[in-house]
Formats: C-alpha cells, sequence, structure tokens
C-alpha cells in the first residue's frame, strides 16, 4: 500500500500498549514521507479523536468525509507505526487540514 503525507489511514492498536498510549484501532493521519514506507515499512502517524470538546495548539481539526463525525489530530500522540498494522487507507485530508496538520506538528515540536 502506497503511503503519503496527508493520508487517512486505520491503524491497528499496538499488541502491548503501556501508560497513555492509544489503545484501540483507530484511523490516523500519516505525517511521514511516503519513501518511509516504501524503503522502511514504517510510517509517522498522527492518530484521531471524535473527542473535539476543546483543541489544543497541538491539535487540529478535521471534517473529513472519510470520518462518521468531526474529530481532531493530536499530535501529541504522534508515533511510528510498522505498514503492516495500517488495516485500510481512507483518503486524505484537505489542504487547509494539511495548513492546521503542520501548524500543529510546528507547535508540539517548538519549530517556530
Amino acid at each position: 500500500m502506497e503511503l503519503k503525507k496527508g493520508d487517512i489511514v486505520l491503524v491497528q492498536a499496538p499488541a502491548n500498549p503501556s501508560g497513555t498510549e492509544i489503545q484501540k484501532t483507530r484511523p490516523a493521519v500519516v505525517v511521514s514521507p511516503k519513501e518511509m514506507a516504501i524503503h522502511g515499512n514504517r510510517a509517522i502517524v498522527i492518530p484521531i479523536t471524535g473527542n473535539v470538546s476543546k483543541i489544543y495548539p497541538f491539535e487540529f481539526l478535521i471534517k473529513s468525509k472519510y470520518l462518521s463525525n468531526e474529530s481532531k489530530g493530536c499530535c501529541d500522540q504522534i508515533q511510528t507505526v510498522s505498514t503492516k498494522r495500517i488495516i485500510k487507507k481512507y483518503g486524505d485530508i484537505s489542504n487547509s487540514e494539511m495548513e492546521s496538520l503542520d501548524k500543529a506538528l510546528k507547535n508540539i515540536l517548538r519549530l517556530e
């Protein structure tokens, strides 16, 4: 499966989650370049949640037709996953959502 930045995918839960890791199969947004999946069999993803009661500076709103409800990406939960854990690809986020994702990543990683 070819993956690129902005793809919305379904990621299988980790076998042995610990601490505050997200512990269930859920959608996520790919933020790694496609070459990482091709050559490394891994992808860096931002998990998506439907809890949008508050949006922090390190989160971004998603209103994709591929998700049943308004959702948000949680850049504070960024993770690298094996491409074997990616069950399927739904589609991708919009250009404006990509801008919001980039801003949230810059905020959490203190790049500005």
